[in-house]
């Protein structure tokens, strides 16, 4: 996931994406993991992605280690998934079939 956006990142604030609300603050990328864990990462051009640190590449790269980033700075941590209405593996409230047709 890349993505442009119109300003440089405020610290204190989320960036205009509609992904705000749940995040956490911009941090100083040199505060970042380098353990291989996925981030959300911001360049210095204001393009935000999900990366982590490529050691051997000593460079940040995009989730798919295609593209390479040189100029992060700054990072959050993903946010947690959404948590289902019904519990994993349950039928919708209505009782009836989760499948089409069913």
């Amino acid at each position: 996931m890349t993505g442009k956006v119109n300003e440089s990142p405020d610290t204190s604030q989320p960036l205009g994406l509609g992904l705000g609300e749940g995040l956490g603050a911009w941090s100083p990328i040199a505060t970042a993991p380098r353990n291989g864990l996925l981030v959300l990462l911001c360049t210095d051009g204001g393009i935000v992605f999900v990366g982590k640190l490529n050691k051997h590449l000593q460079m940040w790269v995009d989730d798919e280690g295609r593209e390479r980033f040189r100029t992060v700075s700054y990072w959050m941590p993903l946010p947690a998934p959404p948590k289902a209405p019904n519990g994993p593996g349950e039928l919708p409230a209505s009782g009836g079939s989760a499948r089409p047709g069913g």
